[in-house]
Protein backbone atom coordinates (compact mmCIF):
# COMPACT_ATOMS: atom_id res chain seq x y z
CA UNK A 1 0.00 0.00 0.00
CA UNK A 2 1.28 3.42 -1.26
CA UNK A 3 -0.21 5.78 0.86
CA UNK A 4 -2.70 5.60 4.52
CA UNK A 5 -5.41 7.88 5.75
CA UNK A 6 -5.64 9.08 9.22
CA UNK A 7 -7.59 11.12 11.41
CA UNK A 8 -5.05 11.80 13.38
CA UNK A 9 -1.34 12.09 13.64
CA UNK A 10 -1.61 10.10 16.83
CA UNK A 11 -2.46 7.08 14.78
CA UNK A 12 0.80 6.79 12.96
CA UNK A 13 3.05 3.60 14.08
CA UNK A 14 5.77 2.24 12.51
CA UNK A 15 3.89 0.12 9.91
CA UNK A 16 3.59 3.40 8.73
CA UNK A 17 7.34 4.19 7.54
CA UNK A 18 7.82 5.64 4.19
CA UNK A 19 4.09 5.75 3.30
CA UNK A 20 2.42 8.77 2.07
CA UNK A 21 0.53 9.91 4.79
CA UNK A 22 -3.02 11.82 4.45
CA UNK A 23 -4.65 12.97 7.76
CA UNK A 24 -7.44 15.36 9.50
CA UNK A 25 -4.75 16.92 11.83
CA UNK A 26 -3.25 20.41 11.93
CA UNK A 27 0.31 20.86 10.71
CA UNK A 28 1.47 22.48 13.17
CA UNK A 29 4.93 22.16 14.78
CA UNK A 30 4.01 19.13 17.20
CA UNK A 31 1.79 17.05 14.47
CA UNK A 32 5.11 17.62 12.47
CA UNK A 33 7.99 16.57 14.94
CA UNK A 34 5.50 13.37 15.74
CA UNK A 35 4.85 12.19 12.01
CA UNK A 36 8.70 12.98 11.35
CA UNK A 37 9.72 10.00 13.92
CA UNK A 38 7.55 7.95 11.28
CA UNK A 39 9.42 8.96 8.25
CA UNK A 40 6.71 9.60 5.96
CA UNK A 41 7.11 9.72 2.05
CA UNK A 42 5.34 12.73 2.16
CA UNK A 43 2.19 14.35 4.03
CA UNK A 44 -1.26 16.18 3.62
CA UNK A 45 -3.52 17.62 6.33
CA UNK A 46 -5.34 20.46 7.13
CA UNK A 47 -4.51 23.70 7.88
CA UNK A 48 -6.14 24.33 10.89
CA UNK A 49 -7.79 28.03 9.66
CA UNK A 50 -4.14 28.83 9.55
CA UNK A 51 -4.62 30.37 13.04
CA UNK A 52 -2.44 33.14 15.01
CA UNK A 53 0.84 33.35 13.78
CA UNK A 54 0.03 30.49 11.36
CA UNK A 55 0.71 28.09 14.01
CA UNK A 56 -1.68 25.44 11.79
CA UNK A 57 1.16 25.32 9.12
CA UNK A 58 3.92 26.06 11.14
CA UNK A 59 4.87 22.20 10.43
CA UNK A 60 5.22 22.10 6.66
CA UNK A 61 8.14 24.25 7.32
CA UNK A 62 10.04 21.65 9.24
CA UNK A 63 9.24 19.17 7.28
CA UNK A 64 10.79 21.22 4.10
CA UNK A 65 14.17 21.27 5.81
CA UNK A 66 14.06 17.37 6.12
CA UNK A 67 13.25 17.11 2.57
CA UNK A 68 9.40 15.92 2.93
CA UNK A 69 7.08 16.81 0.92
CA UNK A 70 4.16 18.54 2.95
CA UNK A 71 0.44 20.31 2.23
CA UNK A 72 -2.38 21.39 3.79
CA UNK A 73 -5.32 21.48 2.31
CA UNK A 74 -8.66 24.32 3.85
CA UNK A 75 -10.78 24.23 6.40
CA UNK A 76 -13.37 25.27 4.31
CA UNK A 77 -13.16 22.12 1.98
CA UNK A 78 -12.46 19.26 4.34
CA UNK A 79 -13.60 18.89 7.99
CA UNK A 80 -10.87 18.86 10.11
CA UNK A 81 -9.92 15.63 11.70
CA UNK A 82 -11.46 13.52 9.29
CA UNK A 83 -8.82 11.96 6.86
CA UNK A 84 -11.34 10.59 4.56
CA UNK A 85 -12.58 14.05 3.95
CA UNK A 86 -8.95 15.51 3.72
CA UNK A 87 -8.45 12.67 0.83
CA UNK A 88 -11.91 13.14 -0.81
CA UNK A 89 -12.35 16.91 -0.55
CA UNK A 90 -9.36 18.57 0.25
CA UNK A 91 -8.42 21.26 -1.75
CA UNK A 92 -4.58 22.21 -1.10
CA UNK A 93 -4.18 25.60 0.31
CA UNK A 94 -0.46 25.55 1.79
CA UNK A 95 2.40 23.66 0.24
CA UNK A 96 6.09 23.60 0.84
CA UNK A 97 9.34 23.92 -1.32
CA UNK A 98 9.49 19.85 -1.28
CA UNK A 99 6.12 19.29 -2.46
CA UNK A 100 6.32 22.11 -5.19
CA UNK A 101 9.51 20.50 -6.64
CA UNK A 102 7.11 17.52 -7.29
CA UNK A 103 4.55 19.72 -8.97
CA UNK A 104 1.70 19.90 -6.53
CA UNK A 105 0.21 23.21 -5.99
CA UNK A 106 -2.43 25.14 -4.35
CA UNK A 107 -5.62 24.70 -5.35
CA UNK A 108 -4.97 21.09 -6.43
CA UNK A 109 -7.18 18.16 -5.39
CA UNK A 110 -5.56 15.92 -2.36
CA UNK A 111 -6.46 12.92 -4.50
CA UNK A 112 -4.56 14.05 -7.68
CA UNK A 113 -1.26 15.28 -5.32
CA UNK A 114 -1.13 11.91 -3.81
CA UNK A 115 -1.36 10.34 -7.52
CA UNK A 116 1.15 13.00 -8.40
CA UNK A 117 3.43 11.41 -5.40
CA UNK A 118 2.91 7.93 -6.29
CA UNK A 119 3.91 8.89 -9.47
CA UNK A 120 6.74 10.98 -9.28
CA UNK A 121 9.92 9.73 -10.58
CA UNK A 122 12.19 7.51 -8.87
CA UNK A 123 15.87 8.90 -8.25
CA UNK A 124 17.48 6.98 -10.40
CA UNK A 125 21.71 6.92 -9.86
CA UNK A 126 24.26 7.94 -12.38
CA UNK A 127 26.70 4.92 -12.70
CA UNK A 128 30.13 6.37 -11.19
CA UNK A 129 32.69 4.51 -8.66
CA UNK A 130 36.17 5.33 -7.33
CA UNK A 131 37.82 2.48 -8.34
CA UNK A 132 40.95 3.67 -7.75
CA UNK A 133 43.00 7.01 -5.58
CA UNK A 134 46.29 8.46 -5.53
CA UNK A 135 47.68 11.35 -3.87
CA UNK A 136 51.34 13.16 -4.13
CA UNK A 137 52.75 15.24 -1.53
CA UNK A 138 56.46 17.10 -2.06
CA UNK A 139 58.91 15.62 0.60
CA UNK A 140 59.65 19.65 1.72
CA UNK A 141 57.47 20.93 4.33
CA UNK A 142 57.25 23.87 6.21
CA UNK A 143 55.85 24.08 9.53
CA UNK A 144 54.39 26.32 11.94
CA UNK A 145 57.55 27.30 13.63
CA UNK A 146 59.08 27.95 10.34
CA UNK A 147 55.55 30.59 9.62
CA UNK A 148 56.35 32.36 12.99
CA UNK A 149 59.68 32.52 11.78
CA UNK A 150 59.05 34.64 8.71
CA UNK A 151 57.09 36.71 11.07
CA UNK A 152 53.42 35.60 10.34
CA UNK A 153 51.55 36.09 14.18
CA UNK A 154 50.15 33.00 16.02
CA UNK A 155 46.97 34.58 16.33
CA UNK A 156 46.49 34.57 11.98
CA UNK A 157 47.94 30.87 12.08
CA UNK A 158 45.65 29.76 14.99
CA UNK A 159 42.56 31.52 13.72
CA UNK A 160 43.40 29.92 9.55
CA UNK A 161 44.24 26.88 11.54
CA UNK A 162 47.00 25.83 8.87
CA UNK A 163 49.74 24.82 11.04
CA UNK A 164 52.01 22.68 7.95
CA UNK A 165 52.26 22.75 4.04
CA UNK A 166 54.10 21.17 1.85
CA UNK A 167 56.14 22.65 -0.74
CA UNK A 168 56.75 21.55 -4.46
CA UNK A 169 61.08 20.83 -4.85
CA UNK A 170 63.29 23.08 -7.17
CA UNK A 171 63.32 20.30 -9.46
CA UNK A 172 60.00 19.69 -9.66
CA UNK A 173 57.02 20.58 -12.19
CA UNK A 174 53.42 20.55 -11.33
CA UNK A 175 53.16 17.24 -14.39
CA UNK A 176 55.69 16.04 -11.99
CA UNK A 177 53.83 15.59 -9.54
CA UNK A 178 50.26 14.61 -11.71
CA UNK A 179 52.23 11.86 -13.06
CA UNK A 180 52.75 10.28 -9.87
CA UNK A 181 49.28 10.51 -8.00
CA UNK A 182 48.38 9.55 -11.54
CA UNK A 183 50.27 6.13 -11.41
CA UNK A 184 49.04 5.40 -7.63
CA UNK A 185 45.27 5.59 -9.15
CA UNK A 186 45.35 3.46 -11.84
CA UNK A 187 47.71 1.02 -9.44
CA UNK A 188 45.16 1.04 -6.72
CA UNK A 189 42.49 0.48 -9.55
CA UNK A 190 44.07 -3.10 -10.55
CA UNK A 191 44.69 -1.11 -13.99
CA UNK A 192 47.49 -0.40 -16.48
CA UNK A 193 47.60 2.94 -17.96
CA UNK A 194 47.10 1.72 -21.38
CA UNK A 195 43.41 0.80 -20.05
CA UNK A 196 42.56 4.35 -19.39
CA UNK A 197 40.69 5.56 -22.34
CA UNK A 198 39.57 9.37 -21.24
CA UNK A 199 41.70 11.66 -18.98
CA UNK A 200 40.62 15.12 -17.69
CA UNK A 201 42.80 17.54 -15.20
CA UNK A 202 42.09 19.99 -13.23
CA UNK A 203 44.96 21.90 -12.38
CA UNK A 204 45.49 25.88 -10.76
CA UNK A 205 48.70 26.80 -12.99
CA UNK A 206 48.72 24.60 -16.29
CA UNK A 207 52.74 24.35 -17.96
CA UNK A 208 51.82 26.48 -20.72
CA UNK A 209 49.32 29.09 -20.95
CA UNK A 210 46.03 27.88 -22.75
CA UNK A 211 47.92 24.27 -23.43
CA UNK A 212 46.55 21.47 -21.32
CA UNK A 213 48.70 19.20 -18.77
CA UNK A 214 46.49 16.39 -19.68
CA UNK A 215 48.18 15.50 -23.43
CA UNK A 216 51.37 15.81 -21.91
CA UNK A 217 50.50 13.65 -19.13
CA UNK A 218 48.75 11.11 -21.50
CA UNK A 219 52.36 10.41 -23.00
CA UNK A 220 54.16 10.64 -19.76
CA UNK A 221 52.40 8.42 -17.87
CA UNK A 222 51.98 5.56 -21.06
CA UNK A 223 48.17 6.00 -21.57
CA UNK A 224 48.63 5.98 -25.05
CA UNK A 225 44.59 5.08 -26.18
CA UNK A 226 43.50 7.73 -24.20
CA UNK A 227 42.00 10.86 -25.24
CA UNK A 228 42.48 14.16 -22.96
CA UNK A 229 41.17 17.91 -22.20
CA UNK A 230 41.72 19.90 -19.10
CA UNK A 231 38.53 21.43 -16.75
CA UNK A 232 38.90 25.12 -15.07
CA UNK A 233 36.59 26.12 -12.63
CA UNK A 234 39.40 26.97 -9.71
CA UNK A 235 39.12 25.01 -6.62
CA UNK A 236 35.74 23.54 -7.27
CA UNK A 237 36.84 21.72 -10.64
CA UNK A 238 36.27 18.10 -9.34
CA UNK A 239 32.74 18.26 -8.94
CA UNK A 240 31.71 19.25 -12.64
CA UNK A 241 35.09 16.43 -13.47
CA UNK A 242 32.91 13.87 -11.69
CA UNK A 243 30.05 14.75 -13.40
CA UNK A 244 31.40 14.57 -16.27
CA UNK A 245 32.40 11.36 -16.01
CA UNK A 246 29.29 10.05 -14.81
CA UNK A 247 27.70 11.06 -17.53
CA UNK A 248 30.26 9.49 -19.89
CA UNK A 249 30.09 6.78 -18.45
CA UNK A 250 26.09 6.35 -18.37
CA UNK A 251 26.55 7.10 -22.40
CA UNK A 252 28.73 4.41 -23.02
CA UNK A 253 31.23 6.48 -24.59
CA UNK A 254 34.03 5.76 -21.77
CA UNK A 255 34.51 2.98 -19.51
CA UNK A 256 37.91 4.00 -17.20
CA UNK A 257 38.72 7.78 -16.91
CA UNK A 258 41.18 9.26 -15.17
CA UNK A 259 40.14 12.37 -13.35
CA UNK A 260 43.44 14.32 -12.21
CA UNK A 261 43.80 17.66 -10.04
CA UNK A 262 47.11 19.61 -8.99
CA UNK A 263 48.43 22.69 -7.44
CA UNK A 264 51.46 24.84 -7.31
CA UNK A 265 50.31 27.31 -5.02
CA UNK A 266 53.83 28.36 -3.68
CA UNK A 267 55.08 29.61 -6.68
CA UNK A 268 52.30 32.82 -7.08
CA UNK A 269 52.16 33.17 -2.95
CA UNK A 270 52.31 36.68 -1.78
CA UNK A 271 54.56 36.90 1.37
CA UNK A 272 52.40 40.56 1.79
CA UNK A 273 49.58 39.05 2.60
CA UNK A 274 49.14 35.98 4.74
CA UNK A 275 45.87 34.68 3.62
CA UNK A 276 47.47 34.49 -0.18
CA UNK A 277 51.05 32.89 1.28
CA UNK A 278 51.47 30.22 4.26
CA UNK A 279 47.76 28.98 3.97
CA UNK A 280 48.52 27.67 0.37
CA UNK A 281 50.29 24.40 -0.03
CA UNK A 282 51.68 22.03 -3.46
CA UNK A 283 50.93 18.57 -4.37
CA UNK A 284 47.92 16.46 -6.66
CA UNK A 285 45.52 13.91 -6.78
CA UNK A 286 43.65 11.71 -9.12
CA UNK A 287 40.86 9.22 -9.10
CA UNK A 288 40.22 6.32 -11.83
CA UNK A 289 36.24 6.54 -12.17
CA UNK A 290 34.39 3.70 -13.60
CA UNK A 291 30.58 2.39 -13.92
CA UNK A 292 29.33 1.55 -10.39
CA UNK A 293 26.55 -1.19 -10.25
CA UNK A 294 23.01 -0.22 -10.85
CA UNK A 295 21.49 1.67 -7.51
CA UNK A 296 25.35 3.33 -6.43
CA UNK A 297 27.14 6.10 -7.97
CA UNK A 298 25.61 9.88 -8.27
CA UNK A 299 21.79 10.63 -6.50
CA UNK A 300 22.19 14.26 -7.04
CA UNK A 301 24.15 17.13 -7.81
CA UNK A 302 24.05 20.84 -8.13
CA UNK A 303 26.19 23.80 -9.54
CA UNK A 304 25.89 27.54 -8.72
CA UNK A 305 27.38 30.54 -9.58
CA UNK A 306 28.07 33.48 -9.00
CA UNK A 307 29.86 36.23 -11.19
CA UNK A 308 29.25 39.14 -8.85
CA UNK A 309 32.57 38.37 -7.19
CA UNK A 310 34.23 37.38 -9.84
CA UNK A 311 37.18 40.42 -8.88
CA UNK A 312 37.18 39.20 -5.37
CA UNK A 313 39.83 36.40 -5.63
CA UNK A 314 42.37 34.90 -8.34
CA UNK A 315 45.59 34.89 -10.05
CA UNK A 316 46.81 38.62 -10.77
CA UNK A 317 50.08 40.14 -11.77
CA UNK A 318 51.83 41.64 -9.14
CA UNK A 319 49.78 43.86 -6.79
CA UNK A 320 47.90 46.48 -8.46
CA UNK A 321 45.19 43.83 -10.12
CA UNK A 322 45.60 45.59 -13.26
CA UNK A 323 48.14 44.16 -15.20
CA UNK A 324 46.97 41.67 -17.47
CA UNK A 325 49.00 37.79 -17.80
CA UNK A 326 49.49 38.87 -21.74
CA UNK A 327 51.13 42.79 -21.34
CA UNK A 328 54.48 43.40 -21.95
CA UNK A 329 55.64 43.59 -18.19
CA UNK A 330 58.36 42.34 -15.20
CA UNK A 331 55.51 41.76 -12.51
CA UNK A 332 54.97 38.07 -11.12
CA UNK A 333 52.04 36.56 -11.08
CA UNK A 334 50.48 36.76 -7.84
CA UNK A 335 47.07 34.94 -5.77
CA UNK A 336 44.84 36.92 -4.04
CA UNK A 337 42.14 36.91 -1.98
CA UNK A 338 39.77 40.46 -1.09
CA UNK A 339 40.33 40.50 3.03
CA UNK A 340 38.38 43.76 2.70
CA UNK A 341 35.41 42.56 0.94
CA UNK A 342 35.29 39.08 3.68
CA UNK A 343 35.22 41.73 6.19
CA UNK A 344 33.01 44.16 4.68
CA UNK A 345 29.29 43.33 5.53
CA UNK A 346 28.07 45.40 2.80
CA UNK A 347 29.76 43.65 -0.12
CA UNK A 348 28.14 40.30 0.78
CA UNK A 349 31.69 38.44 -0.34
CA UNK A 350 32.15 37.45 3.08
CA UNK A 351 28.54 35.79 3.29
CA UNK A 352 28.74 34.36 0.14
CA UNK A 353 32.20 32.52 0.98
CA UNK A 354 30.18 30.71 4.10
CA UNK A 355 27.16 29.84 2.19
CA UNK A 356 27.78 28.72 -1.06
CA UNK A 357 28.67 25.47 -0.40
CA UNK A 358 26.24 24.77 2.20
CA UNK A 359 23.27 26.27 -0.49
CA UNK A 360 24.32 24.24 -3.20
CA UNK A 361 24.51 21.19 -0.71
CA UNK A 362 20.95 21.32 0.38
CA UNK A 363 19.65 21.69 -3.10
CA UNK A 364 21.47 18.57 -3.75
CA UNK A 365 20.00 16.97 -0.66
CA UNK A 366 16.83 17.98 -1.84
CA UNK A 367 17.14 16.74 -4.96
CA UNK A 368 18.18 13.14 -3.37
CA UNK A 369 14.90 13.61 -1.44
CA UNK A 370 17.49 12.83 1.56
CA UNK A 371 18.20 14.57 5.09
CA UNK A 372 21.37 15.65 6.85
CA UNK A 373 20.84 12.65 9.02
CA UNK A 374 21.30 10.56 5.76
CA UNK A 375 25.05 11.67 4.80
CA UNK A 376 27.67 9.93 6.65
CA UNK A 377 30.61 11.77 5.10
CA UNK A 378 31.22 15.28 3.79
CA UNK A 379 33.97 15.57 1.90
CA UNK A 380 34.39 19.26 1.82
CA UNK A 381 36.88 22.13 0.33
CA UNK A 382 37.88 22.62 3.71
CA UNK A 383 40.48 24.70 3.54
CA UNK A 384 41.18 27.28 6.10
CA UNK A 385 39.72 27.07 9.45
CA UNK A 386 36.53 30.05 8.98
CA UNK A 387 35.52 28.28 5.91
CA UNK A 388 35.17 24.92 7.84
CA UNK A 389 33.46 26.23 10.43
CA UNK A 390 31.02 27.97 8.40
CA UNK A 391 30.23 25.08 6.40
CA UNK A 392 29.91 22.61 9.65
CA UNK A 393 27.52 25.35 10.33
CA UNK A 394 25.46 26.02 7.50
CA UNK A 395 25.10 22.27 6.25
CA UNK A 396 23.96 20.73 9.87
CA UNK A 397 26.00 17.16 9.55
CA UNK A 398 27.44 16.41 12.63
CA UNK A 399 30.99 17.66 12.87
CA UNK A 400 32.62 13.97 13.07
CA UNK A 401 31.54 13.31 10.13
CA UNK A 402 33.57 15.66 8.14
CA UNK A 403 37.55 14.43 7.75
CA UNK A 404 39.89 17.19 6.78
CA UNK A 405 43.05 17.89 6.44
CA UNK A 406 44.01 21.13 6.00
CA UNK A 407 45.40 21.56 9.15
CA UNK A 408 48.30 19.17 7.67
CA UNK A 409 48.48 20.08 3.79
CA UNK A 410 47.27 24.15 3.86
CA UNK A 411 44.74 25.12 0.92
CA UNK A 412 45.40 22.54 -1.59
CA UNK A 413 42.71 24.48 -4.21
CA UNK A 414 40.94 21.51 -6.62
CA UNK A 415 42.92 18.89 -4.76
CA UNK A 416 41.59 19.37 -1.56
CA UNK A 417 38.62 16.97 -1.80
CA UNK A 418 40.96 14.11 -2.32
CA UNK A 419 43.13 13.85 0.94
CA UNK A 420 39.70 14.28 2.55
CA UNK A 421 38.36 11.40 1.02
CA UNK A 422 41.25 9.46 1.53
CA UNK A 423 40.65 10.19 4.91
CA UNK A 424 36.97 9.47 4.93
CA UNK A 425 38.10 5.64 3.80
CA UNK A 426 40.74 5.50 6.16
CA UNK A 427 38.59 6.26 9.16
CA UNK A 428 35.57 3.87 8.20
CA UNK A 429 33.26 7.07 7.38
CA UNK A 430 32.72 6.39 3.56
CA UNK A 431 32.03 1.66 3.22
CA UNK A 432 29.86 0.09 0.63
CA UNK A 433 26.38 1.80 0.77
CA UNK A 434 27.43 5.21 2.86
CA UNK A 435 25.58 8.17 1.37
CA UNK A 436 28.25 10.59 0.71
CA UNK A 437 28.41 14.09 0.23
CA UNK A 438 30.59 15.74 -2.13
CA UNK A 439 30.87 19.91 -1.52
CA UNK A 440 33.41 22.37 -2.99
CA UNK A 441 33.90 25.92 -4.29
CA UNK A 442 35.99 28.07 -7.01
CA UNK A 443 36.96 31.35 -7.37
CA UNK A 444 35.03 33.48 -9.83
CA UNK A 445 32.88 32.33 -7.80
CA UNK A 446 30.81 28.88 -7.94
CA UNK A 447 29.88 26.29 -6.51
CA UNK A 448 28.90 22.67 -6.29
CA UNK A 449 28.33 19.16 -4.79
CA UNK A 450 27.33 15.94 -5.54
CA UNK A 451 25.14 13.20 -3.29
CA UNK A 452 27.01 9.62 -3.73
CA UNK A 453 25.79 6.33 -2.82
CA UNK A 454 29.07 4.84 -2.04
CA UNK A 455 29.69 1.21 -3.98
Amino acid sequence: MDFIILDSFSHLTTAHKGMIVVCGSHGGISAAKHALSFAPRAIFCSDGGKGKDDAGIQGLWLLDAKNIPASAVSVQSARIGDGKDVYENGLISFVNKTAQSLGIATGMRVIDAVELVKNGKEIMALPLKVAGLGLYFPRKRETRDQFVKRGIPNEIIEDLGIYERRLIGEKESIIDMEVKASKAAIKNAGLQPSDIDLIMSATILPEMIGIPNSNQLQFLIGANKAAAFDLCQACGTLIPGMIIAANFIAAGQYERILLTASTNWSAISDSTQPSADFVLGDGAGAMVLTASKLGYGILSFDMQTNGKFYQNCGIRMGHDHTTKYYDKHNKKLLFFIDNKGIESSKSGFGRYLLTNGPNSFKASLRKARLTTEDIDCAVIHGNVKPVVRGWIKGMKVPSERFPLTFNQYGNLSVVTLLPNLKKGLKEGLIKKDSTVAFVSQGAGFSAGSIIMRWE
